[in-house]
């Protein structure tokens, strides 16, 4: 009798502990994750914005600073939620010079005409802004179609953040 006492502790605790790692490993969603790779779906997140919404940094040569930290962005957060394959990252960073802008801008053309009496703009050249990231990502796009041909089961959401200050 002592035999199946201990055995059912042991599977009680057993039992426990999956239930644990299940509930504080919640981003982890191991039967989310079993279902698409048995239905063979893929989920991936294309970024566009400024540098809220990148893990690239652009450092001037001259000056080496020491790596970022792991940060965690809101992309990240919520590639964790939708359970997502890929992240790819196309937005832009800090330009690598000094300069008065604070990173991309929705449309460079417009900056430049609203800055031109300014003279901010002279001798600098453009930070990728939105249509930039978005030509981007198309090429990128058009060149993987041709290279996989048809995708079944491929989920894309597209993320767009730039603050109000890059209108």
């Amino acid at each position: 009798m002592k035999l199946f006492a201990r055995l059912n502790v042991v599977v009680l605790l057993a039992i426990s502990a999956l239930l644990f790692v299940a509930w504080n490993l919640r981003s982890y969603h191991p039967i989310t994750r079993a279902k698409k790779v048995w239905s063979r779906q893929t989920t991936e997140i294309v970024v566009f914005g400024d540098s809220w919404s990148t893990n690239r940094l652009e450092l001037p040569t001259t000056v080496r600073a020491p790596a970022p930290p792991n940060k965690k962005l809101w992309v990240d957060t919520l590639c964790a939620e939708v359970v997502c394959d890929r992240i790819y990252d196309l937005a832009q960073s800090l330009p690598s010079h000094p300069s008065h802008r604070r990173g991309p801008v929705v449309d460079n053309d417009i900056y430049t005409n609203l800055t031109r009496s300014l003279n901010l703009t002279t001798g600098l050249e453009n930070i990728g802004d939105f249509s930039h990231q978005v030509d981007e990502y198309l090429a990128q796009d058009d060149a993987r179609w041709q290279d996989d041909g048809e995708q079944k089961g491929l989920k894309i959401i597209f993320t767009v953040f730039f603050g109000i200050w890059e209108l």
